[in-house]
């Protein structure tokens, strides 16, 4: 479209600018709000509102719940009996 080649040396920001195209950033923000729209208008028995209002709390939906940071940390908690 803009006749750039990968080998020219232009900033995405630069190619944006030339495009009129809305940042990444913009993008996900939008459609971040839209999804949060959604998720706010469901009845609050459904899963997705009650991990809204978990996270919004900043509670843990357990006591002993941990996020687990990588899939071997997954393999490394699990006991003999689980594998």
């Amino acid at each position: 479209m803009l006749g750039v080649k990968w080998c020219d040396h232009v900033k995405n920001v630069n190619v944006a600018v030339a495009t009129g195209l809305p940042s990444i950033d913009e993008i996900v923000c939008k459609r971040r709000n839209a999804l949060f729209g959604h998720i706010i208008r469901l009845d609050i028995r459904t899963l997705a509102h009650q991990v809204r209002n978990l996270t919004k709390s900043c509670h843990c939906p357990d006591v002993h719940w941990r996020r687990l940071r990588t899939p071997l940390d997954a393999v490394k908690t699990r006991g003999p009996a689980d594998r």
